[in-house]
């Protein structure tokens, strides 16, 4: 049998390639981990994407009675993370200092500067202060192996900050705040993502960190647009908690059997000092609960132990937000990634509650696991709704790494949650949706932000105002995109993962008698002598280059004949000026309704290697949305082996630089998902698109290159 693979687009090489050493994204405008606006510190976590200090904080029980009784939640609101104000950090590092964090600041050391935090009605000043960049992944690829030289460029360019106020005197508080995050933002391009994320879940009724954007200079110099988000530490629980701020904090552990008193230990962050006498038995408890629970028992006995409710409100902001890099993300067996839980005997009746963290890989226009697409080779990891067919790691995305991922359904906690609580869940989802995850309501919160931010946006020395501008627009139609799907997932409910395999060969190779696509049948181009096959494909060139289609009976891929197309491309000025398009037409001439349909199978090979862009033609392009380009599609990998490609109709999308070229009413007001339904409601062809090598500029590598595609078995399912 040949290899089976489902292939999507390659974007950008270098860009992949880091994501692939970030453990576990470039698409204009899609948050890039490259940001890596999390910390890593302690060695405890793999990610780049995640704040695990080694000198976060452990006596909130202490401060909450102590020294920050005097600042209030409301004061912070008001200040720090005022939602109506810009607030401007000024940092003055000794020159010697700076140039130690340049050379050093992968190692994540503090050096002293002085601070001045400035607002509307605000003028604090720090005399010393902690300062250091923040990051894992985002900066150790910023600085070569011996860590003496720091790259400057990409994302590199600009890193991510953190000021511990604290640091050189033990009471110096920012309104309360021991530490402040300041993430860079490097890889979204609207720079909106984490602030909209985390308001979603506060709005929702999911306490999370806040936000606020901010200025940064440097020794009197303008440093960029930042966003200043809270730190979940002992100050956290001690304001968002007033009545029950002294309990147990802990970063990333799952509720699993069994669990060593050393391991659940080592991820407390609060009462963890010897004098605290720490006590981790409330979440071993926890642990073995869900171990001992069945369907029948769950919600008893959860009960006492979590809030099931604020457990699903998470779990809803989480899914719709596609939030690919967090608590369904099981890079181990063990635990997922991303979140805090919090117990206080004091609050909730002693119930535990998720608190979200690291929310730079939200807003994505697609799911890199569950729903992977464009440059994402991987097939999908299934949701926690799908019970997966086995609990065997899944590549994912991220195969690079050689870090499988688990299916969150293996998880009993998630598993028994979704089986028991699918149909809370859907009331809750139905809820969101109609009062915070509503496309109006975002819309006019992503415009106050974006007129709030424009300012620093176009004097900040990094970006450019009118691509800015592009990002924030294309960020509004992946909210509605995502709004779709979410009410697609949560009708879903419970379901299994589904097996795909081609077709046995034997069930490949019967004459076929028409010469157009069709269907019910399999395309496999089979066809009785005579037959004019070609009446039923098309092809079309840049100027310069040569295509021809052939039924081809020398070595086809299976059966008697293949469909082979051969092209010569010749080298033009400008980028991506060299292009090939070969429509391979319904048999009927008529559109085919291709919404009852999950996907496509086709056998294809290419010499060389090759990118291949499937496009759906439909009238739909010129009736419905204006005469656009017709270029809902998909992509995948051919090679000179043979591979079976698996294109599912639900991964079809439309490209942005599709969307660039609208002019005047052009296009659509629903969710591209929406608009995708209607062109695949009235199909009358499939076009393949075959491509030329390439710099990352878009211009030919050679002057003149030949591709030999062949393909074959084009089947519906």
């Amino acid at each position: 049998m040949t290899e089976l693979r489902r292939f999507v687009s390659f974007v950008s090489p270098a860009w992949v390639i880091g994501m692939a050493l970030l453990s576990c994204q470039r698409s204009p405008g899609i948050i890039d981990s490259l940001d890596g606006d999390s910390d890593t510190d302690s060695d405890t976590d793999s990610d780049a994407d995640s704040d695990t200090d080694s000198d976060a904080d452990s006596d909130a029980d202490s401060d909450a009675d102590t020294d920050d009784s005097h600042w209030t939640f409301a004061d912070q609101d008001a200040t720090v993370f005022n939602q109506d104000a810009i607030l401007e950090y000024h940092i003055t590092i000794d020159p010697s200092d700076l140039a130690q964090i340049e050379e050093h600041g992968n190692e994540e050391v503090w050096v002293p500067a002085s601070l001045t935090v400035i607002g509307p009605g605000i003028e604090e000043t720090f005399p010393q202060v902690g300062y250091r960049y923040k990051g894992a992944y985002s900066l150790h690829h910023c600085w070569d192996e011996s860590g003496g030289v720091r790259s400057y460029d990409g994302s590199c360019a600009r890193l991510s900050r953190k000021i511990s106020f604290n640091e050189y005197d033990e009471d110096a508080r920012l309104y309360g705040l021991k530490k402040l995050n300041l993430h860079a933002m490097m890889g979204d391009g609207s720079k909106l993502r984490e602030r909209l994320s985390y308001s979603l879940f506060n709005q929702f009724g999911v306490d999370a960190p806040r936000t606020a954007h901010a200025k940064m200079y440097v020794n009197g110099e303008y440093d960029g647009l930042f966003i200043a988000v809270e730190v979940i530490d002992g100050r956290y629980t001690a304001f968002h908690y007033p009545e029950g701020g002294d309990g147990n904090l802990y970063k990333e552990i799952w509720p699993k059997p069994d669990l060593p008193d050393v391991h659940v230990l080592s991820t407390l962050e609060t009462n963890n000092k010897p004098e605290d006498n720490p006590d981790v038995s409330d979440f071993i408890a926890f642990g073995n609960a869900v171990a001992a629970s069945t369907a029948d028992s769950f919600a008893d006995d959860m009960a006492p132990i979590v809030d099931l409710e604020h457990t699903l409100r998470y779990i809803a902001v989480d899914r719709a937000l596609r939030n690919w890099d967090g608590i369904m993300a099981f890079y181990s067996e063990g635990t997922p990634h991303n979140f805090y839980w919090y117990h206080s005997n004091a609050l909730d009746d002693g119930r535990f509650r998720l608190i979200p963290w690291d929310l730079d890989n939200t807003i994505w226009a697609f799911d890199m696991y569950m729903a992977p697409r464009d440059w994402c080779t991987a097939d999908p990891v299934p949701d926690w709704n799908e019970i997966p067919l086995n609990c065997d790691g899944r590549p994912g995305c991220t195969a690079d790494t050689g870090v499988p991922l688990t299916p969150p359904g293996c998880d009993d906690f998630l598993s028994l949650l979704a089986s028991t609580h699918w149909d809370a869940f859907h009331q809750l989802g139905e809820e969101f949706l109609s009062n915070v995850f509503e496309y109006d309501a975002m819309d006019a919160q992503l415009t106050a932000f974006a007129d709030q931010i424009a300012d620093a946006v176009a004097d900040d020395p990094l970006l450019d105002e009118a691509e800015w501008r592009s990002q924030v627009d294309a960020l509004r139609g992946i909210l509605r995109n995502a709004i779709y799907d979410f009410s697609q997932h949560i009708e879903e409910g419970i379901v299994n993962e589904v097996s795909y395999t081609p077709r046995d060969e034997s069930d490949l190779q019967d004459p076929i008698a028409q010469s157009g696509w069709d269907v019910a049948q399999v395309n496999n181009f089979e066809f009785p002598d005579g037959d004019d096959w070609s009446a039923y494909v098309s092809a079309g060139a840049a100027e310069g280059t040569t295509v021809t289609t052939s039924w081809n009976t020398d070595d086809p891929i299976s059966g008697t004949a293949d469909m082979r197309i051969d092209v010569t491309f010749t080298s033009r000025p400008g980028a991506y000026n060299e292009w090939v398009n070969v429509n391979f037409l319904a048999a009927e001439g008529d559109p085919v309704d291709l919404t009852g349909f999950s996907g496509i199978w086709l056998a294809v090979s290419a010499d060389p290697a090759r990118s291949v862009r499937m496009e759906f033609h439909s009238p739909v392009y010129d009736t419905g949305f204006g005469g656009i380009w017709q270029s809902f599609s998909d992509t995948f990998s051919a090679t000179a082996d043979t591979s079976h490609v698996r294109i599912p109709l639900d991964t079809v999308f439309y490209p942005d630089w599709a969307k660039a070229e609208w002019t005047g009413s052009q296009g659509w007001t629903v969710s591209d998902n929406e608009a995708r339904d209607m062109v695949l409601s009235a199909v009358s062809g499939l076009t393949f698109s075959v491509s030329s090598t390439t710099d990352a500029s878009g211009e030919m590598l050679n002057d003149t290159e030949s591709i030999s595609l062949h393909v074959d078995n084009i089947y519906f399912e």
